[in-house]
């Protein structure tokens, strides 16, 4: 085998394996009832922004992501709240298509992150599809 075969045939195999860890988006609204912003895959997001998550481009799978939100807490003071983001490879329909999917992160969960607990919040596409998992908590120590 000469040395451009085995570069040929190296160059393939790199190829073959990178194909399986391509990824898609799914376009979340997340909002808030005050103002707020997410950081998530190096960008920072005001709220309300349009966040594209990162997922499989096959239909199933799910790809995991941090992100953080940093919000007023109930007393009024900057709180920093840690996430972990889990969004699905999923077969979108039609009706997905015309829908706007969205994250409302409201009073009673910001209190309830404040009080040291962890919320989930699962998205739903407009076929009932699994759109993402979101985990959010202060984090230890906080």
């Amino acid at each position: 085998m000469t040395t451009k075969s085995v570069a040929t045939a190296a160059a393939l195999g790199l190829l073959v394996l990178l194909a399986g860890c391509e990824t898609a988006t799914t376009s979340v609204r997340f909002e808030t009832p005050q103002p707020a912003t997410i950081q998530y895959a190096g960008q920072s997001y005001p709220l309300p922004a349009t966040i594209d998550l990162m997922r499989p481009t096959s239909d199933t799978g799910s790809v995991r992501s941090r992100l953080v939100l940093q919000t007023a807490g109930p007393d009024g003071k900057e709180m920093v709240v840690n996430g972990i983001v889990e969004a699905y490879g999923y077969k979108p329909t039609d009706i997905d298509l015309l829908a706007v999917n969205g994250c409302k992160i409201n009073e009673s969960a910001i209190k309830s992150i404040a009080n040291g607990e962890v919320i989930t919040i699962t998205g739903m596409s407009a076929s009932q599809q699994k759109l993402y998992v979101l985990n959010l908590g202060l984090g230890k120590g906080q």
